[in-house]
């Protein structure tokens, strides 16, 4: 008898350990898993939605401190006093990571169509991504896996800049071609991935061309391309209403109402605290004072279409005349006379107390009431036709294949 309980009780004890081998091997039921994740297009939209913010915060793209603005402190490229740092913020990888690891796990997404499209947002933001880090380093490792804290590819040399911009075409591509072709100012579409190809194979064409890497036509081609495309079949078109329709598209609380020109933007509103800082920036006396730099000045056109250099004693005229009879976008940009906050009527000549070079900026600047720091609430544009149609008109020039064609004034 006492055999037999022994037997009993070592094939029970045998069974129990097996069991929680298996128990442990489970999935836990009332905890989200990569396993049980990602089978729905709401799952797929919820984990990619944090891709969003790969996007640079709206200051750098209202605020450019090298060539175009002069603050009261110059950075350390302009003063050329920058030191190899032993460590660099921008050498970080976690958000590819991210996009890495839903790609290896949007095929348990049980919808088809869904999956094909959050696939392709990933593809668009690993080009964007990839693009960042191309721009600031060179050449860069190309990874297409998650990999793990002891992964020794963590560790690998830097791949070819050309090897990593032929695996971006392939992601871009893939986003044009699976992304939803109905437009939406506040969500990746297939417009906003041309427009991405657009701008990151203008970028990389002229890149080679001027550093004499070779193989530069090709992403030029690319570029027009892709740019070619939006023009002539996303519908879009130059936003034109009312009497200052550029200023318009900088300060608009909803840029949906913008929806002709905007392909993409960042929508800002007090309700989610997301908030920018471009009218305290250009109207605080006690910031960096930031002004408009007079060769950017010059380089806007006169309204006839010929260039203000030309004329004579153009660097030697008074304000008001320099800025007479200018491209309107020009009034739109830095106060001129006339120039009037939005929602008063009293003239406002430039603040010197505001801005280093007396070119005082006003684009994105909105009423007085947005002038404390990080209290605006307009929303910044990351992609627009005008844009597209600059970078169109640049490939081509490039290619030497720019005409009276493609500069006429009935094209869309």
């Amino acid at each position: 008898m006492k055999k037999i309980f022994i037997l009993i009780l070592t094939t029970v004890s045998a069974l129990i350990l097996a069991g929680c081998d298996d128990m442990l091997d489970r999935v836990p039921k009332d905890k989200l898993s990569p396993e049980t994740y990602f089978k729905t297009a709401k799952e797929c939209e919820l984990f990619t939605n944090e891709f969003y913010l790969i996007f640079p915060g709206a200051s750098s793209i209202f605020y450019e401190e090298a060539d175009v603005i002069v603050p009261s402190v110059l950075s350390d490229a302009v003063q050329n006093t920058r030191t190899v740092p032993a460590t660099d913020g921008n050498w970080d990888w976690e958000d590819l990571r991210n996009i890495n690891f839903f790609l290896e796990h949007a095929d348990q997404c049980e919808d088809a169509k869904a999956r094909a499209r959050y696939v392709g947002l990933a593809k668009f933001f690993r080009t964007y991504f990839y693009w960042l880090k191309i721009r600031r380093f060179g050449d860069v490792p190309w990874v297409d896996r998650a990999m793990d804290a002891d992964d020794e590819e963590l560790y690998k040399p830097r791949d070819d800049r050309k090897l990593v911009v032929a695996h971006m075409l392939e992601d871009i591509n893939y986003a044009i071609d699976n992304l939803p072709s109905e437009k939406s100012v506040f969500k990746v579409t297939k417009w906003t991935a041309l427009a991405l190809k657009s701008r990151v194979f203008l970028f990389e064409g002229t890149y080679r061309k001027y550093h004499g890497l070779g193989d530069w036509e090709e992403c030029l081609k690319e570029s027009e391309s892709a740019s070619s495309i939006l023009i002539n079949t996303g519908g879009y078109t130059l936003y034109n209403k009312g009497d200052m329709p550029y200023r318009d598209l900088f300060v608009a609380q909803d840029a949906s109402v913008l929806s002709s020109e905007v392909i993409l933007a960042k929508s800002c509103a007090k309700a989610t605290t997301m908030l920018n800082n471009s009218t305290g920036c250009y109207t605080s006396t006690g910031g960096d004072m930031p002004g408009m730099l007079k060769d950017i000045v010059d380089s806007y056109l006169m309204k006839d279409g010929t260039r203000f250099t030309d004329k004579p004693d153009f660097d030697k005229m008074l304000f008001s005349e320099e800025v007479s009879d200018r491209d309107p976008r020009l009034a739109q940009t830095i106060r001129t006379p006339g120039y009037t906050r939005l929602g008063e009527t009293a003239l406002c000549p430039p603040n010197l107390d505001a801005t280093m070079t007396g070119y005082q900026i006003c684009k994105w600047v909105c009423e007085p009431s947005y002038d404390t720091y990080m209290n605006s609430t307009n929303d910044i544009i990351h992609f627009r036709l005008a844009e597209v149609m600059l970078n169109y008109a640049e490939a081509k020039a490039e290619l030497g294949e720019f005409t009276a064609a493609d500069w006429d004034p009935g094209r869309p």
